[in-house]
């Protein structure tokens, strides 16, 4: 008989101090060590596993440590963390439900042996493995068949946890995780404990633990919480999963997938194919069957997902998921803020104002960043994982933070609609017959140069807005006489940056040289045509300047448009 992988009790997970030096620590083990060498990040040798890794965490902490977490003592643990022991006494009556291997309930594994279930290769287990259908085309060009075959427990562990958290569509019955396949997570990071470090792992995790004040006590019923507890909802029938039929808390803990590992003890220690590590037990398979838990209902109810509308005022809200390419302030509207003050199409997740509020009132900086990953899923396939980072600026609720937002989602449409301009005059440049279809690779360069040619003068013009506002804070009256021009000053110079960035793009791509005369000719009406979208001479430049609050230029006598100033 195989003894049992207790995850709470054992070193399992690979972390890296401030210092550089690697080790594997269990869960309370996540504050041990000296001050001036943090455990910063965790070290699995997949990105998909280190932000797994940190949502297990805030998971388990805002679980094990609720009372704490929705009460007044956050700040305590904030300021001095908790030693490993006392984190252990928290963790302690959640142990039964993170055994991984040995006789009964398996973490995040159905509590039914699935003696009659398919067999698979523990290499299944992985988001980004290829399939049957590729491996029998012969098509796994990028990541190959065989490079995973047998997994230690600590990696099996994370792989399981990885996959039900971020389960994509997996075939008839195999459903998705609690949030739809490849679900993006956002957490808010702190600044480090020093100017140029890294936040310690625990101010990370702590920052961004979550609990509702009305959510019952999960230790009444852990099958509640954790679902491997408790026999398989099995949605065969069209049974769901509701916040109704369980604790709302299993948001963190979603098991879509019925799968059974298999565990073989070796006669020797075995490496892990992704970890390296050695161990005395190894899982080379597993079992499954379809029709696991089929989560419905769960309208923003991951404290740590930005949730979207599939149209306005639509009463279903919808998780957001991840996109090609990386993320960024195009990005904002959603991410940061709402897109709209009345009925907003896309809201941040819960954790972000949650987080922001704790952190003023521990007198952190004014400013942190937003960090943001996922997969970028096409049905089955995984295209790629995306993460990304994005400064933050910590405004304080009320009157100072309405106006912040309103200032952002300006910024953020005029950049959307100058890249919508940019892009629709390089198509009429380049093919002034078909102008939808016209340049689209030109067309998909413009955009990608865009967005990364003005990110700086954006996050710089966020920051003049910060120190505008910062004086203005404690003081009402003074700041609705000021933050009027202040925002304009930043809306004009924001608007010299979209023109430049936006002519510079358009003359690098649209040559007008060794060309006839036809060709000469629609290119420079293309760009005069930019150029009045910037001068405020067109429908759509006349929105641009409305959006940015800025006055339209006035007609002159022959009907055009008149710049009152220069925008270049």
């Amino acid at each position: 008989m195989l003894s049992s992988f207790a995850l709470l009790d054992q070193n399992w997970l690979p972390v890296r101090r401030a210092s550089g030096s690697v080790e594997t620590i269990r869960p309370s083990d996540v504050t041990a060590g000296p001050a001036d060498d943090p455990i910063i990040a965790f070290n699995w040798p997949r990105a998909d596993f280190d932000a797994a890794a940190r949502e297990f965490m805030v998971g388990l902490l805002s679980t094990a440590c609720w009372s704490r977490v929705r009460g007044d003592e956050w700040e305590a643990w904030w300021s001095e963390p908790p030693p490993p022991d006392v984190l252990q006494d928290w963790f302690a009556p959640l142990s039964p439900a993170f055994r991984l291997d040995g006789d009964g309930p398996g973490f995040m594994q159905d509590l039914d042996p699935l003696d009659d279930g398919s067999v698979c290769d523990v290499s299944a287990l992985l988001i980004d493995a290829p399939g049957a259908n590729t491996i029998t085309r012969n098509a796994d060009l990028f990541v190959k068949r065989g490079q995973v075959r047998q997994l230690g427990r600590p990696a099996a562990a994370m792989a399981l946890f990885t996959l039900q958290t971020f389960a994509p569509s997996g075939g008839a019955g195999h459903r998705t995780s609690l949030r739809g396949g490849g679900p993006l997570t956002t957490i808010v990071v702190p600044d480090g404990w020093s100017r140029d470090a890294p936040p310690s792992l625990w101010r990370l995790l702590w920052a961004n633990v979550f609990w509702q004040s009305d959510w019952p006590n999960p230790l009444d019923r852990l099958d509640r919480v954790f679902p491997w507890l408790a026999p398989t909802r099995v949605s065969k029938s069209g049974k769901q999963t509701t916040p109704d039929d369980v604790h709302p808390a299993q948001a963190f803990w979603g098991m879509p997938r019925r799968i059974r590992l298999d565990f073989d003890a070796a006669t020797i220690k075995q490496p892990c194919d992704l970890t390296g590590a050695t161990d005395d037990v190894v899982a080379a398979r597993y079992r499954t069957r379809p029709h696991g838990n089929n989560y419905e209902g769960w309208s923003r109810a991951h404290p740590l997902t930005p949730y979207r509308r599939a149209k306005p005022g639509a009463a279903e809200w919808l998780p957001v998921h991840g996109q090609p390419g990386r993320l960024a302030y195009r990005d904002w509207l959603g991410l940061v803020v709402n897109d709209a003050d009345d009925t907003p199409t896309r809201v941040p997740a819960a954790i972000l104002s949650l987080a922001r509020a704790r952190l003023l009132d521990v007198g952190h900086t004014p400013s942190c960043r937003l960090s943001a990953s996922g997969y970028d899923m096409d049905n089955m396939k995984a295209r790629g994982f995306v993460e990304s980072q994005m400064p933050l600026h910590l405004f304080p609720e009320g009157a100072v933070r309405t106006y912040a937002d309103a200032a952002v989602r300006t910024l953020v449409t005029a950049a959307r609609r100058s890249q919508d301009a940019l892009s629709a005059y390089i198509g009429r440049a380049l093919a002034p017959g078909n102008p939808p279809a016209a340049g689209k690779g030109d067309r998909h360069l413009a955009t990608i140069r865009f967005w990364d040619q003005t990110e700086q003068s954006f996050y710089r013009l966020l920051d003049t807005l910060a120190d505008g506002f910062a004086p203005l804070s404690t003081d009402p009256d003074l700041l609705e006489e000021m933050v009027p021009t202040l925002v304009q000053r930043v809306a004009r110079e924001w608007l010299q940056v979209l023109r430049r960035e936006a002519l510079a793009i358009f003359d690098d791509l649209v040559r007008l040289d060794s060309l006839d005369f036809e060709s000469l000719e629609s290119r420079i009406a293309a760009r005069r045509s930019l150029v009045n979208t910037f001068n405020g001479a067109s429908k759509a430049g006349e929105a641009l300047f409305t959006g940015l609050g800025l006055p339209v230029p006035e007609r002159n006598p022959a009907g055009k448009r008149q710049m009152t100033e220069t925008v270049s």
